[in-house]
């Protein structure tokens, strides 16, 4: 999911407000040393979601300023994550 609008507008916040801290796991790439640390090495993007998701089962998982990354680096290239135990599951 993309959200859209005019710069310095307040989307980070929203967003913050309506997802709520415990359920997110949060990328800021304003954030210089999450950048930077990321732009060293696009892959660690993948392994510390895919090392958090072992610890703690987030709802949403957030990449701020996406637009950062794709100007900078090879396209994210995630694979599916299995955010949902078995337990969790309805089926």
């Amino acid at each position: 999911m993309f959200l859209f609008g005019a710069r310095a507008t307040g989307q980070s916040t929203w967003l913050g407000q309506q997802l709520g801290s415990q359920k997110t796991l949060w990328f800021d790439l304003l954030d210089l040393e999450t950048e930077s640390r990321l732009a060293r090495d696009p892959s660690l993007l993948e392994r510390e979601i895919r090392a958090r998701l072992e610890t703690r089962r987030p709802e949403w998982i957030v990449v701020d300023e996406v637009q950062k990354w794709t100007a900078s680096h090879e396209p994210l290239r995630i694979q599916r994550l299995d955010l949902f135990r078995p337990e969790d599951s309805s089926d």
